[in-house]
């Protein structure tokens, strides 16, 4: 795809890939109006409310709620499974991922932002019976 997607119109979700990541990513809800972010958390990384939010983020950086997936990468099918339910019911278009675009280019829709069409997403990431 030659033209890039302008993010600031579309609800997506970027994947946190950062050495000392506070989450598994957020959704930008910026589609909606007033650029809300979602964060996205669970037992392995990140608050589990806005409370711990408030204790372990910056306020600069403070997002605008948590949804907190109760299960630790000991049930990785599960929670990824549940990630994939959590994107889809916010009405999620694009995801930004950028370790899955290097694994699987052919299912990139904008390369220069690692950016995925959610159902491209769910294939990569093999979750399944969502869409």
């Amino acid at each position: 795809m030659e033209n890039k997607i302008d993010l600031k119109n579309e609800i997506h979700y970027v994947v946190d890939y950062r050495s000392m990541a506070n989450s598994l990513g957020s959704i930008f809800l910026d589609k909606v109006g007033g650029n809300r972010q979602l964060l996205i958390t669970d037992q392995d990384v990140g608050p589990k409310d806005m409370k711990e939010a408030h204790e372990q983020i910056k306020p600069e950086a403070l997002p605008d709620d948590v949804i907190h997936i109760p299960l630790d990468n000991q049930f990785w099918d599960v929670a990824n499974q549940t990630l994939g339910a959590i994107l889809v019911s916010h009405y999620v278009a694009y995801v930004s991922d950028s370790e899955l675009a290097g694994q699987y280019p052919e299912l990139v829709c904008d390369p220069r932002q690692h950016l995925f069409l959610i159902q491209d997403w769910l294939k990569a990431r093999n979750i399944k019976g969502i869409l």
